[in-house]
C-alpha cells in the first residue's frame, strides 16, 4: 500500500511518492504512527489546503535533503525554554503563564498570526492531517533565529519552516532526540518573515494534540526593563518588640522581565526586610532604600521608626470604606467602616460624631440613621484627637428630584474687581468645572478651593452623584480692565553652590491693588544655561559655576534677580 512504513524510508524515496500524489487522484493509504494501516480521504486536486500542505510538505523534504544535518554537540537550544515549553503546555494561560495560542484560520501568508520573539506559541493540528499554521515574525536586527517545538511526545512528526516573504523556505527544522525537539536554526536579516508548523506523517490520531513552540535570538535582548518602583506604607513606626509590617513594592511596568529588587537598610540594627516584611530590631531610626534587581536606574525608601518598649504609636491616617450616603427616605441605616493607619498603632479605637444629629444619627459601632431630609456630616475621629475622616450625609425625599445643579456664590456678569467664586450643591456631590469654555465632563478638574477670577471667563461646571450626575452649566464672568501693575520675585537675589535647586515665588500686584500668586502661570529664561537652568514652573537648579540672570514675565511685565554659582 502507498505510504506503508513511511517513517523508515529515506527522504528521496517519499519524494518520489509524492510526485505520485500529484500526478494521480488516488484514495491514499498508508501506515500511522502506531504501524496500523489506514484510510484517509480521496486527495482532491481541486482542494487548496491539501495541496498546499503537499506543496509546502515536498519543499520541506527537498530541505531535509539538502541542508546540512546539525548535531546535539553543535546546538545551542536554550533548555529553559524548553522546560518552559512543557510546561505551559500542561497547564492553562494565566497571567503567570501567558501564552499565544494561534487564531484559525492561519494556514496562509494572509491569515498569519503575529507573534514576537520570545512568546510561547502554541496551537493544534486540525483538518486532519494537512493543516497548515503560519506565525509572522518581524525580526528588528541582523541575528541568529533559533527556534524550538514540542508536540507533546511526537516531536518527531513535526515540522517547523522559516519562510520569507514569497512563501519560500529558508530553513527547515530538525528533530534532535537529545532534546526531544525540533529545532531550527538560521541567520537572518531585519526583516518580516514567516514560521509554518506542519505534520510529516500522514495520520489523523495526530489531530488536536497540542504543539509549542518559542522562536528566540541570543543576539537580541528582550528584556523588558523596570523603570520605576514603589512602595506602601513608606513610612513605619514600630514600639520595640513589634511583630513584622507587611510592605507592598510595585515595579513598573507590570510586564517587566526582572520582578525582584534589592533593598539596603542605613541602620540595619533599626530595621531590615525579608519576605516582603519589615522587621523591627531595636530602637531608633533607619531608611530601607529599595531597588530594581535589574539594575535600573530608579528607587523609592521606607522610612522607619521603632520607639523604645512602653512608646505609644499614634494614629496617622483614617479611611473610610464609604465617601457619601444617599438615603432616600428616613428611618433607613447604613454601617461605616473605618480603617486605621498604621495597622499597629497602640489605640485604633475612634470616636463617631454626627454634625447635625436632626438629619442623621451615628453610633459608636459606625451605624448611620437617617432622621430628617437633609444634610450632614459623620465623623470619625481618633481618640488622642490627631486624625478625623468624614463621610458626608443626604436624606432626600425619593418622591421628589432633588437639585443636584452646582450653585455659584456669583451670577454670571461684569464687576469692577477680581472675584473668589464658591461652587456649592444642595446635595453633597463631586464637583467638576473648567475655565476654558470646554467641557468639564470631558475635561474637568475637582473642585476644592475658592477659584481666583481675575480675568474674563467662562466657567463650566457639572456635578457627579452616586444617584446620578446634574447637566453642564455656564457662567461668564467679565472683569472690567485689571492690569499687572508690577511683579515681586521671592527670593530677590541668588547665591548658590553648585547642583542646587531653589523654587522661586512670583507675585503679581494688579492696578486695583489686588495681589496673586502667579508662579506657575509666568515665563523664565536664563541668560546663562551652562549656569543656570529654570524650569516653566520657576524651579531654578545650578549647573556651572558663574554669574548670570532669571528673567521673569507675566501680564506684560518683566523683571530679573541675579545669580551668583560659587
Amino acid at each position: 500500500m502507498l505510504f506503508r512504513g513511511v517513517r523508515k524510508w529515506p527522504a528521496v524515496f517519499l519524494l518520489l511518492t509524492l510526485t505520485f500524489l500529484f500526478s494521480v487522484n488516488p484514495v491514499i493509504a498508508m501506515t500511522d504512527i502506531t504501524g496500523n494501516e489506514i484510510i484517509m480521504e480521496k486527495i482532491d486536486s481541486n482542494n487548496t489546503d491539501t495541496q498546499n500542505y503537499l506543496n509546502l510538505l515536498k519543499e520541506f523534504q527537498n530541505d531535509q535533503i539538502n541542508q546540512t544535518r546539525l548535531q546535539p554537540q553543535s546546538l545551542s537550544i536554550n533548555p529553559k525554554n524548553t522546560l518552559q515549553l512543557q510546561n505551559l503546555l500542561n497547564i492553562k494561560p494565566n497571567s503567570e503563564n501567558p501564552r499565544v495560542v494561534e487564531t484559525e484560520p492561519n494556514n496562509s501568508i494572509s491569515k498569519a498570526d503575529t507573534i514576537h520573539l520570545d512568546d510561547y506559541v502554541f496551537g493544534t493540528i486540525t483538518n486532519y492531517y494537512y493543516d497548515l499554521d503560519y506565525y509572522k515574525l518581524t525580526i528588528p536586527q541582523d541575528c541568529t533565529l533559533k527556534t524550538i517545538g514540542i508536540f507533546d511526545g511526537y516531536e518527531k512528526y513535526l515540522a517547523i519552516c522559516l519562510l520569507d516573504k514569497n512563501n519560500k523556505i529558508l530553513k527547515s527544522s530538525s528533530y534532535i532526540s537529545a532534546a526531544e525537539a525540533q529545532y531550527l536554526e538560521y541567520k537572518v536579516s531585519a526583516g518580516t518573515y514567516y514560521l509554518v508548523v506542519l505534520q510529516t506523517v500522514e495520520s489523523n490520531y495526530l489531530v488536536g494534540n497540542m504543539y509549542g513552540l518559542v522562536a528566540y535570538s541570543d543576539d537580541i535582548s528582550t528584556d523588558i526593563p523596570v523603570t520605576s518602583i514603589s512602595v506602601e506604607p513608606s513610612n513605619l513606626t514600630f514600639i520595640e518588640g513589634d511583630e513584622p509590617q507587611n510592605i507592598t513594592v510595585t515595579l513598573s511596568p507590570s510586564n517587566a522581565t526582572d520582578r525582584y529588587y534589592n533593598w539596603y537598610s542605613s541602620n540595619g540594627t533599626v530595621a531590615t526586610i525579608k519576605d516582603n516584611k519589615v522587621i523591627p530590631g531595636k530602637p531608633g531610626t533607619t531608611t530601607i532604600t529599595l531597588t530594581p534587581h535589574d539594575g535600573g536606574n530608579c528607587s523609592t525608601k521606607i522610612y522607619v521608626t521603632v520607639n523604645p518598649k512602653g512608646s505609644t504609636i499614634p494614629v496617622e491616617k483614617i479611611t473610610l470604606d464609604i465617601e457619601a450616603i444617599y438615603f432616600p427616605e428616613i428611618n433607613l441605616s447604613e454601617q461605616i467602616y473605618a480603617e486605621v493607619e498604621p495597622s499597629n498603632a497602640t489605640n485604633k479605637s475612634v470616636i463617631w460624631s454626627s454634625d447635625n444629629t436632626d438629619i442623621a444619627t451615628v453610633s459608636q459601632d459606625g451605624t448611620v440613621t437617617a432622621v430628617n431630609f437633609g444634610n450632614t456630616i459623620i465623623r470619625a475621629k481618633s481618640v488622642d484627637g490627631n486624625c478625623e475622616a468624614i463621610c458626608n450625609v443626604c436624606v432626600y425625599n425619593e418622591n421628589e428630584i432633588p437639585n443636584m445643579t452646582p450653585k455659584s456664590n456669583y451670577e454670571s456678569g461684569s464687576y469692577k474687581n477680581p472675584i473668589e467664586v464658591e461652587l456649592t450643591t444642595d446635595m453633597y456631590a463631586n464637583i467638576y468645572y473648567t475655565l476654558d469654555g470646554s467641557d468639564p465632563i470631558e475635561n474637568g478638574d475637582i473642585y476644592e478651593e475658592l477659584i481666583k477670577i481675575n480675568k474674563t471667563t467662562t466657567l463650566k461646571t457639572y456635578a457627579e452623584y452616586d444617584i446620578g450626575e446634574s447637566n453642564v452649566i455656564s457662567f461668564e464672568y467679565v472683569i472690567q480692565s485689571v492690569k499687572v501693575k508690577s511683579l515681586s520675585i521671592t527670593p530677590k537675589t541668588l547665591k548658590l553652590p553648585l547642583n542646587r535647586a531653589e523654587q522661586l515665588e512670583v507675585i503679581a500686584t494688579y492696578t486695583n491693588k489686588t495681589k496673586e500668586d502667579v508662579t506657575e502661570e509666568c515665563s523664565y529664561s536664563s541668560t546663562d544655561e551652562d549656569v543656570i537652568t529654570v524650569d516653566e514652573y520657576g524651579c531654578v537648579e545650578s549647573v556651572g559655576k558663574g554669574k548670570c540672570k532669571i528673567w521673569v514675565e507675566y501680564g506684560g511685565k518683566k523683571k530679573s534677580i541675579g545669580v551668583v554659582v560659587r
